[in-house]
């Protein structure tokens, strides 16, 4: 079955097809959507990196076999995403989101997010206020502790958290054991939790470099 007209001139490549892509969708704003993924971690469906990307694992991303992501990078695409090669080791180990200068300029380091939870930042936002771009943020408990308490000895009434004065974690688990006590003399065995981790998928996560070097 032939396609219908309209059809035939969108696709057929005798002059009125082309012509008709390009007002549809012009090349340039294809081209300019592309670029915009330049530099961008994405996840990615397989454990095998695709073409035209590299790990977001701390890995040196050339400017030489990557013109566009340098071209990029030369405008100041990465504002406020980027740490000079001067950086010490508690500046990069403070921002594992933020790309890293190379100590000669022939490229940069990736974001090194291997294991880390994202959490959403915008300008001036309400939570988190005051905190920069590509920071991390150690693992916390937001509000009151949630624990399991066993008085022993003494009188406890409840009423504010227990002081804690001892904590001891087992190895083999991510839960721990405290012990604390009130200023009425009893004291009660605590069960809590030393780590803030929710159930969780390993997603490989990749960044795109644009097209390479013509060789």
């Amino acid at each position: 079955m032939s396609l219908p007209g309209l059809f035939r001139r969108l696709f057929d490549n005798d002059g009125y097809g082309p012509m008709l892509r390009r007002e549809i969708v012009p090349l340039d704003d294809i081209d300019t959507f592309r670029q915009s993924f330049i530099g961008v971690p994405r996840w990615w469906r397989s454990a095998s990196l695709p073409p035209h990307h590299i790990w977001a694992d701390g890995s040196l991303a050339l400017f030489a076999d990557w013109p566009e992501f340098a071209e990029i990078y030369q405008a100041g695409g990465f504002e406020g995403m980027l740490l000079e090669a001067s950086a010490s080791d508690e500046d990069k180990a403070a921002n594992p989101a933020k790309w890293v200068g190379h100590p000669e300029n022939i490229g940069l380091y990736t974001p090194r997010l291997g294991g880390w939870f994202m959490r959403n930042w915008t300008p001036g936002q309400t939570k988190d206020v005051g905190r920069a771009a590509g920071t991390s943020q150690a693992a916390t408990q937001i509000g009151s502790r949630d624990t399991y308490q066993a008085v022993v000895g003494g009188n406890y009434f409840g009423g504010p958290p227990l002081t804690n004065i001892e904590e001891q974690v087992p190895t083999s688990t991510t839960q721990g054991f405290g012990v604390s006590a009130n200023v009425s003399g009893a004291y009660a065995l605590e069960y809590t939790l030393n780590a803030v981790r929710p159930a969780n998928l390993a997603q490989p996560v990749c960044i795109y470099l644009g097209n390479p070097a013509q060789s």
